[in-house]
């Protein structure tokens, strides 16, 4: 055998309970709808970033600057990412995408989920 094979492993932890309840409250799509996406540039949309940070507080409540090595271990698809958005996953991003949350209508967002 010269390695032709390789072992990936990756963390679920309590992201599949998380997640579960996220999709009942259509979490990740109110997210999607209010922070404005900004420009073609972006490479880490801040609904992603939000929502990783939503799942990072409802699982272990990190600073933002320890997002990116809390989420190292944790399967891309679970985290909300895609596989090429996970290396621009960092605390610059995240703190734009939550100044974007900021300015957006949180009145709304909050009427929504809670009627969800």
């Amino acid at each position: 055998m010269s390695g032709a094979y390789v072992l990936a492993t990756d963390v679920l932890g309590a992201l599949p309970v998380v997640n579960h309840f996220l999709a009942r409250l259509e979490g990740d799509q109110a997210l999607a709808r209010r922070p404005p996406a900004g420009d073609a540039s972006v490479r880490l949309a801040p609904a992603s970033a939000l929502g990783v940070a939503l799942r990072c507080l409802c699982l272990r409540h990190q600073p933002l600057y320890a997002l990116e090595e809390w989420s190292r271990p944790y399967a891309v698809d679970l985290l909300g990412l895609q596989r090429v958005e996970r290396p621009y996953l960092n605390d610059d991003r995240v703190g734009r995408a939550l100044l974007r949350l900021f300015d957006a209508d949180r009145a709304s967002l909050l009427t929504e989920l809670v009627s969800a």
